[in-house]
């Protein structure tokens, strides 16, 4: 009898063992994803704050040439 019970719990440590494993391979998963997301919204965030700046450069310039427009036709 001595033989069951250490080969029982000789499989129940394997088990433990290997479901741990899965959990850690999962959370390590978990982070590389969550890495991977930070990163793409800090690149998304970053050609945003360009392409707010692109406009708005865009906006002035637009604004400056009907000023200069405006003053042409008032002289």
């Amino acid at each position: 009898m001595l033989g069951v019970g250490v080969r029982s719990s000789a499989v129940e440590t394997c088990c433990l063992l290997r479901r741990e494993k899965k959990l850690e391979y999962r959370e390590e998963r978990r982070e590389e994803e969550r890495e991977r997301i930070a990163q793409h919204a800090e690149r998304h965030t970053q050609s945003a704050k360009k392409k707010h700046t692109a406009r708005s450069v865009k906006r002035t310039a637009q604004k400056n040439e009907q000023l200069t427009t405006n003053n042409h036709q008032r002289k």
